[in-house]
């Protein structure tokens, strides 16, 4: 091995022990969070455990984009193929940066194609993630005025795959034309960009560029002074998961939009017209509009602040869920004008929009048939009660997110082991153990010991790895048959209950009755 690669090597295992120091306390923050937010909550209070989320999921970018960096000079990329929402995705990347953007008086806005709304897709969503994260930070941090909108379009449709469009566009302070073709090189920064503004790793359009190449696209990146353009365009295979769209739950719904003319505002009432609701908009809030019949306002916090009589008459008579403010977290006086209405923080995103007509009963969720609805894809019993899991980590924080994500599901029997010798004793006083969630790093005996030994001890339950680590920097420390399949932390509740699903559904032979 040459002393360059011992080298890469070296950094690449202090960044995997990082990692697991960092991803442990990190899923349980996340997972907590996951549970405060099931609870009924004041809208004030749910946005604040939002920025929490939000705050902890770009530690886990950063952590991300860093092991990144080296697994690509290292060529030990991997890619996994899931289930996932492509506007999910989108929203997310908008979300991390959008108190950034906020707090510099940026508009940060998302424009997705409504025919891709509840659509899934089959890839590496967090793949996707780093590389949209990555181009919206960087038009966020080089824009001091003005705007910062990611595009996402449907180009073209086939029975199995989607082609779709990304644009992020800003109108920031540019990239030198000369200095284009650099910028997605390694730790590269512009100088002249660079001066009063806080540092930064340079390594966003780096990953960015190496895993599009990965997935055959490229980043096309288009400058002046008056801003920036990158686009780039992916064929994204069709999930065999239902798509699911939102209809009219009656004919002709009645939305005012009560806000002043902007961007963001026409967005929005794109995308509620999508849905074919009847949509009106005003840029004050009058007693004419307040006479007007409505199933649904949503007003600016500035123009209800104007006009705050009018706007009280409004909260005091309206049906529940008939009113929602739209207000940002810069502005916390606003909590007590939403009082008796429903209140939306910046940004105003799609999938907000919907929950919104949703609460007013005006739109409801429906299935749509695929082409590959035949074969469709396992899902988890309805009945749960009688399977018994087994969940082992050295850490009771952990131990309570996965035991209250467990029970979420409709789980009843969940045993618990603190660590991987603990773990074989349990399995010794409970064989019929249906499925074992098992950490790696664990004193005593790690996960793949404890593992082995099950499996030496006659156990055929399936075992699944709950790591830190991922599975390509596991596969020295592993060996084949360890673990039946490996979910990494921080655990994505979606990401468990298809993991659960293929050990005990797919392969319902492997139980123990």
């Amino acid at each position: 091995m040459s002393s360059n690669s011992a080298v890469k090597n070296r950094r690449l295992t202090d960044l995997h022990v990082l990692s697991h120091e960092v991803r442990t306390p990190l899923n349980g923050i996340l997972g907590l969070l996951t549970m405060l937010e099931e609870h009924e909550l004041p809208d004030a209070t749910r946005s604040l455990l939002n920025r929490i989320e939000l705050c902890a999921e770009g530690l886990n970018q950063h952590l991300n984009n860093a092991i990144e960096v080296q697994r690509i000079a290292s060529n030990k990329v991997v890619f996994t193929h899931r289930d996932y929402s492509l506007l999910q995705v989108a929203e997310s990347s908008i979300r991390l940066y959008s108190a950034e953007a906020e707090s510099k008086g940026v508009d940060l806005m998302l424009q997705f194609d409504p025919r891709l709304i509840g659509k899934n897709f089959i890839g590496d969503q967090e793949r996707l993630l780093q590389i949209l994260s990555a181009l919206v930070s960087n038009a966020v941090k080089f824009t001091d005025n003005g705007s910062v909108t990611l595009v996402v379009g449907l180009r073209k449709e086939k029975a199995t795959t989607s082609q779709v469009i990304f644009r992020v566009i800003d109108s920031g302070i540019g990239i030198p034309e000369e200095e284009i073709p650099l910028v997605v090189q390694s730790h590269y920064q512009i100088a002249s960009a660079t001066k009063g503004r806080p540092p930064g790793s340079g390594a966003g359009l780096y990953i960015a560029h190496n895993l599009l190449k990965l997935m055959s696209s490229s980043l096309e990146i288009r400058s002046n002074p008056a801003g920036t353009q990158v686009n780039f365009t992916l064929d994204l295979p069709a999930s065999n998961a239902r798509a699911t769209n939102w209809q009219q739950k009656q004919s002709h719904s009645r939305i005012q939009f009560i806000a002043p003319a902007s961007a963001q505002t026409e967005l929005n009432i794109a995308t509620l017209g999508h849905f074919g609701m009847d949509v009106t908009t005003s840029d004050s809030l009058t007693v004419a509009e307040v006479s007007a019949e409505a199933d649904l306002r949503i007003i600016d916090y500035r123009l209800a602040a104007k006009n705050l009589v009018l706007f009280r008459h409004l909260t005091d008579t309206a049906r529940p869920n008939t009113i929602c403010l739209l207000s940002t977290e810069f502005e916390p006086a606003t909590a007590m004008l939403a009082k008796n209405c429903r209140q939306l923080n910046t940004p105003y995103l799609p999938s907000d929009l919907v929950s919104i007509a949703e609460s007013a009963d005006l739109l409801e969720p429906v299935a749509v048939e695929t082409a590959s609805d035949q074969t469709k894809p396992a899902t988890l019993p309805e009945d749960l009660s009688s399977f018994c899991i087994l969940c082992v980590d050295d850490s009771p924080t952990n131990l309570i997110v996965l035991v209250g994500a467990l029970a979420k599901m409709g789980f009843k029997r969940v045993l618990r082991a603190v660590d991987g010798q603990d773990a074989v004793e349990v399995m010794r006083a409970h064989p019929e153990v249906d499925l074992i969630l098992m950490d790696f790093h664990m004193p005593r005996l790690n996960g793949a010991q404890a593992a082995r030994q099950i499996r030496d001890e006659g156990c055929t339950a399936p075992i699944l790895g709950v790591t830190a680590l991922s599975e390509t920097d596991l596969s020295n420390q592993l060996s084949v048959g360890d673990f039946d399949l490996l979910i990494t932390k921080p655990i994505r509740t979606p990401i468990l209950s298809e993991a659960l699903t293929r050990c005990l559904v797919q392969h319902p032979e492997r139980r123990e009755m």
